[in-house]
């Protein structure tokens, strides 16, 4: 007796699942304020918080098929934790269902401009059938009768878990995670069950700015659900300062739908949108309405907004240039470092095991602007060349702004040359005890002026440096 009830049901549900696009969550037209009613993770996802009415008129040309939704969503303050309610009353003309969820949902910040955000919802659920619309082979049918009783709500849940980074978000959720039956039985042994299936859903969306005041978004979702096709919702949203938005949406298998919005005040949303039917039976069936009235009760005004977006700028400049102070800082002390033990180990004692080969360098040097060809100079090594240094201007405090440093004097004049070009002004410092050619922009007396006139003067693919003098 059970197993023939069930194969009853069976086939009852199937034909319910066909006219309901084989999906057992609920449809909507516009959830673009609304996401968490597919992905918990969602959940207070613009940090405001937001109550809204929706309701939905499926299937004009035929009676009994409308949608209803209750929805608060919002964050506490100060925190990365977003919390929800809603509660969803389907019904069609073969069933109806009531359910209300819990959402909570957590945001893991992974950068400044991206996070993880995973949510959880947990509710209740209840079905049952409108038996005085199903046209009966056998009024006598024992199934037929089971489905007249209450069944009792089933416990249910929903998981998901959601990226964002810089206007991108892709999503992933799993509705009716339980997989429970509802059971309709009777006083006896008999009852049939209507099990929920599991569900899954994957979204992504991206802001791109149009202009200063606007954002164009695509949102794509895919619905599954084990043994029949999925479905594919293609949206196409332009938003100008949560002020008012248009759009367009295809929904596969299904329609296309127009949607537009306005905000009032900064506190009142009023939505609509409509979809026309694509399929064999359009005519027969209709087209679909949707209202929404939502309620936002902490939305910033545009100034406020630009305000805090000035500030966060002016935050984020000041952060770099304190990394950029600090990079500075460390190089100049690792400079300075290093002349020290250049310095240490050029007055320190050769080691009895240290071999010091003396020898004489021939050169070929630039003959002097005014002369032609080359000219070979003697060039001895730091033991037997006075160690004296030059320089050919800029000052003369112990300082020097340094822009590099060659060990061949052409080069360290072509280098000069090539910078005076640029509108810098270069001089050249001959250090003999290293001997390095430097090209410097100037010298000063205070090392942090120096520091300063450096990092002022740093142009992109050079960095100026501080070089400190004997």
């Amino acid at each position: 007796m059970k197993r023939i009830l069930k194969t009853t049901i069976t086939l009852i549900a199937v034909g319910v699942s066909t006219i309901i696009s084989a999906q057992q969550i609920p449809l909507y037209g516009q959830y673009y304020f609304n996401r968490f009613l597919y992905n918990p993770a969602l959940t207070g996802e613009s940090g405001r918080t937001e109550a809204y009415l929706q309701g939905r008129r499926q299937w004009t040309a035929l009676e009994g098929y409308q949608t209803r939704a209750i929805t608060l969503s919002g964050t506490p303050k100060s925190t990365n934790v977003g919390l929800g309610l809603y509660y969803i009353n389907d019904v069609n003309n073969l069933a109806k269902s009531n359910s209300a969820y819990g959402n909570y949902a957590y945001r893991i910040p992974l950068t400044e401009k991206s996070k993880l955000m995973l949510g959880f919802a947990l509710g209740v659920y209840d079905y049952s059938f409108n038996m005085q619309n199903i046209v009966l082979a056998d009024l006598n049918d024992n199934a037929v009768a089971l489905l007249n009783n209450e069944s009792g709500p089933a416990l249910d849940a929903s998981i998901g878990g959601a990226y964002t980074n810089s206007g991108f978000m892709i999503g992933v959720a799993f509705p009716q995670l339980f997989s429970g039956p509802v059971i309709y039985k009777d006083n006896y042994i008999n009852s049939v069950e209507h099990n929920l299936e599991n569900h899954y859903t994957v979204m992504a969306s991206y802001d791109i700015p149009v202009g200063k005041a606007a954002k164009l978004q695509p949102l794509i979702m895919y619905k599954g659900v084990r043994g029949v096709p999925g479905q594919v919702d293609a949206n196409l949203v332009l938003d100008w300062m949560d002020k008012a938005w248009l759009g367009i949406a295809y929904r596969d298998q299904y329609a296309v739908t127009g949607m537009a919005g306005i905000t009032i005040s900064n506190l009142v949303r009023l939505g609509y949108s409509y979809d026309w039917s694509m399929s064999d039976y359009s005519t027969a069936l209709g087209g679909s309405h949707e209202l929404t009235f939502g309620i936002v009760m902490n939305a910033k005004d545009q100034k406020q907004q630009t305000e805090e977006m000035l500030a966060a700028q002016a935050a984020r400049q000041k952060k770099q240039m304190q990394e950029v102070d600090s990079l500075i800082d460390e190089r100049d002390s690792r400079i300075e470092k290093l002349e020290w033990e250049v310095k240490r180990l050029a007055n320190s004692p050769n080691r009895v095991d240290t071999v010091v080969v003396v020898k004489k360098e021939v050169t070929t040097v630039q003959v002097p602007s005014g002369s032609s060809g080359t000219t070979t100079t003697p060039r001895t090594t730091p033991e037997t060349k006075p160690k004296t240094t030059g320089t050919s201007g800029g000052g003369n405090g112990n300082f020097m702004v340094v822009a590099g440093s060659f060990s061949q004097e052409e080069n360290a004049d072509k280098f000069a040359a090539e910078l005076r070009g640029k509108g810098m002004t270069t001089y050249t410092y001959y250090d003999a005890s290293r001997r390095l050619h430097y090209v410097h922009t100037g010298r000063f007396a205070d090392k942090d002026e120096a520091r300063a006139f450096a990092k002022a003067n740093s142009i992109p693919g050079l960095t100026l440096w501080v070089k400190t003098l004997n």
